[in-house]
């Protein structure tokens, strides 16, 4: 583990062994989520946590896209496999207890509200459509407005955009990158 200036911290885990990734870090607790994988394995990843005082590393049974910290750093939120779908988890810091908040075709950048009530994000063939889900389960409601449609497909084919940091702004708006295929 590195500070932001690139300094090591602390190491956990034995490379030769596994590769970590960092991919979240809590706001508020010295607790990182790190990608796991075993070298040179087609295997697929399980989220680890972490700390930076610590070479201690906690595996969790988890296999998550895009997890991401509620503010107060008491839960975080991902995507993963369900029966040929997708579905969007929160799960507990303190014991890794897992909550499914929706279950969909696709399901994309999710993002906890800035008061961590709620969480959106992008679903749909295309993930054009904008759900919003109560942070602790609850009725998923469709905030796509009527009459909205793809304006445009800014990666087409068989590849994914792979929207992320969907931040909602407060006025019935929202604003994320996304990856267009020119690598810029």
């Amino acid at each position: 583990v590195v500070d932001r200036t690139g300094r090591l911290v602390v190491r956990i885990g034995n490379p030769s062994q596994r590769n970590y990734v960092g991919v979240a870090a809590s706001p508020v607790d010295e607790v990182l989520l790190l990608s796991s994988t075993v070298p040179g394995s087609e295997q697929r990843y399980t989220l680890v946590s972490g700390g930076f005082a610590s070479n201690a590393e906690v595996p969790t049974l988890f296999s998550l896209d895009s997890p991401r910290f509620g503010p107060d750093g008491t839960y975080f939120v991902g995507v993963g496999a369900a029966k040929g779908q997708r579905e969007l988890i929160s799960v507990a810091i303190d014991d890794f207890s897992r909550t499914q908040l929706a279950v969909a075709e696709r399901i994309c950048a999710p993002a906890p509200s800035p008061d961590g009530t709620r969480v959106v994000f992008g679903s749909g063939s295309t993930c054009s459509r904008l759900g919003l889900v109560p942070s602790g389960g609850g009725t998923v409601l469709d905030g796509t407005p009527a009459g909205t449609t793809l304006v445009k497909d800014i990666f087409p084919g068989v590849a994914f955009s792979v929207p992320r940091s969907l931040t909602a702004l407060g006025d019935g708006r929202a604003v994320f990158t996304a990856n267009d295929g020119t690598g810029d």
